[in-house]
């Protein structure tokens, strides 16, 4: 059957960027590209929301209401795993990444998605925050604010790497987001890494990380 946007409340045609003069199958085949680039953690339940006929409501990325349907409350990790999957455009840090969690700067993100995603959960990383793109100042501001510590790391909590490690080419650190700790490993979930947002484990013991960070 065909995707009429007619059938759809206004603000979420709005809110998707898409205009009754595109025809139903132009528009449905747009909508789900678009989607998928931009919201790909959220693509299943959006499709069969839209697909379905139910009504949801959609903000821009200033508004209370993403498209996963997570408010500003969220937690930490609620947000962290709506990204999954986001990846740069072309491997050199473009694309929606650079857009979403850089104010479109094309940079090394690791630290602008973390600091992005503790925003959108309601939480504030101390500092200036054009300078939370530097990994370095992340954590001298958490130790600074008594929020670093060494062990014993917490879902939820900023871990931090004396370096990139197979992140991203060249010198520098490495910042992403404790998932959960189990079986002597420590789970992530890290920005830029291998160019986008993903999963990672590492050993607890890991010499590679100087430390953990929890924002109140």
């Amino acid at each position: 059957m065909a995707l009429s946007l007619q059938s759809f409340d206004p603000s979420l045609r709005r809110a998707l960027g898409f205009t009754p003069s595109l025809g139903d199958t132009q528009a449905s085949a747009k909508m789900q590209e678009d989607l998928r680039a931009l919201y790909p953690a959220a693509m299943p339940r959006l499709q069969n929301m839209l697909f379905g006929g139910q009504a949801v409501q959609v903000a821009d990325a200033r508004g209370t209401t993403g498209l996963s349907g997570k408010r500003s409350g969220s937690s930490v990790l609620d947000v962290a795993r709506s990204q999954l999957g986001v990846r740069e455009r072309t491997g050199r840090n473009d694309g929606v990444p650079a857009q979403r969690y850089a104010n479109g700067r094309r940079e090394p993100w690791c630290a602008d998605f973390v600091s992005w995603v503790h925003r959108q959960a309601g939480k504030q990383i101390p500092g200036n925050q054009r300078s939370l793109a530097s990994v370095q100042h992340m954590e001298d501001q958490m130790k600074k604010h008594g929020m670093f510590h060494k062990n014993n790391p917490k879902p939820g909590d900023v871990i931090f790497f004396k370096n990139r490690g197979g992140s991203d080419r060249g010198s520098g650190r490495h910042v992403g987001i404790v998932e959960r700790v189990a079986n002597g490993r420590v789970y992530t979930i890290e920005g830029n890494s291998g160019n986008m947002v993903r999963r990672r484990s590492y050993p607890l013991g890991l010499r590679r990380i100087s430390g953990y960070g929890t924002a109140r």
